[in-house]
């Protein structure tokens, strides 16, 4: 029903810590503060539109109808008639840039990008693709990109440059993946930020035009043929000759054994605060107000911290991502590439 346009050149991500002061990190939280609000505010009215569309007559026709090019323009007139289409949105995101705070802190590239980012969740769910989108709380939101590498979030003498402010990477200049991925032109700027041990880092994600490296010991064998099927904790191997199954993170089970522990303390902590929140059956209440305590906030930045250590491990052992996606780390650098994206 919309046709989605991917840009076919070769691109990769080579991503580099930011090296903020305090007065730099409060200008990040703020802007970020801003983009999660922008994106609530475009999903709202992207789901806003999307709904409209479905309750159209020509909507509620073509859904009784079978496969077939007149089924197909019907539901193209609802949605065009509800104006759901990523460049209305972008119409929507400028009015409410140009007439809100907002304007002090996101660019219109950036606002562009946000919009779009709603946009494509709302169009998944609408295919059937994902569930309904969600509004992102002030944590939650942890990624802003801009459209090109000339205006907006910009890379450019070694530092990254996003209206009066001004981002210092910090390079390994004896690295062979940072010296690889430095040598290519860069696409747009994606800034990252998040929470380790309790406080919050800031990244740079340089998309850059063409390749990752290869290192010697990646090479890809030749003439011989295997399947793998990569679970989150395991992958099987099937070849020619011989077949396994392994396990990722063995080491990390002690990690593991804490997260539970940490789960029994903060549900006995929240039955013993809230005790007028749960049913005879023990059971939460909805539209309830939970109290939390000091020392239940810490926790879970402790089991937040448990479960970020595994996840990275977890990632940096796994040699796909995804189908279209395959990852090299090195180190404290990641290096992807996306073939046809």
């Amino acid at each position: 029903m919309i046709s989605r346009i991917k840009n076919m050149s070769d691109s990769f991500i080579f991503e580099l810590p930011l090296q903020t002061d305090p007065e730099q990190e409060s200008i990040c939280n703020k802007r970020f503060y801003a983009g999660g609000n922008l994106y609530n505010a475009c999903l709202g009215e992207a789901l806003k539109r999307l709904d409209l569309a479905k309750q159209s007559k020509d909507w509620q026709r073509a859904k009784k109808l079978p496969r077939s090019k007149e089924r197909s323009k019907h539901f193209q007139k609802a949605l065009k008639r509800a104006q759901f289409s990523e460049y209305s949105l972008h119409a929507f995101v400028k009015n409410l840039v140009h007439g809100s705070w907002i304007r002090d802190h996101i660019d219109s590239q950036v606002a562009q990008k946000i919009a779009t980012r709603a946009f494509h969740s709302t169009y998944e769910y609408m295919i059937g693709k994902r569930g309904r989108p969600r509004f992102k709380n002030a944590r939650q939101f942890s990624s802003l990109e801009g459209k090109s590498n000339l205006t907006g979030i910009r890379f450019k003498n070694g530092k990254i440059f996003w209206n009066k402010l001004i981002l210092n990477p910090v390079y390994d200049h004896k690295d062979e993946v940072e010296a690889h991925a430095l040598a290519h032109h860069t696409k747009y700027v994606r800034l990252v930020r998040r929470n380790l041990r309790g406080k919050s880092r800031f990244y740079a994600q340089l998309i850059q035009e063409g390749r990752a490296l290869l290192k010697k010991k990646h090479t890809i064998g030749q003439g011989k043929t295997i399947g793998l099927d990569i679970g989150p904790s395991t992958i099987a191997v099937v070849g020619e000759k011989t077949a396994y199954l392994t396990s990722f993170c063995t080491e990390l089970q002690e990690n593991e054994k804490q997260i539970k522990k940490l789960q029994k303390d903060l549900d006995r902590s929240r039955r013993a605060t809230n005790p007028n929140n749960y049913n005879e059956k023990g059971i939460p209440l909805k539209n309830t107000t939970w109290k939390m305590s000091s020392r239940y906030r810490k926790k879970q930045q402790k089991l937040s911290e448990q479960k970020r250590m595994i996840a990275a491990s977890r990632k940096t052992l796994h040699p796909f991502d995804s189908e279209e996606t395959q990852s090299f780390r090195t180190g404290r650098n990641r290096c992807s590439f996306f073939c046809g994206t």
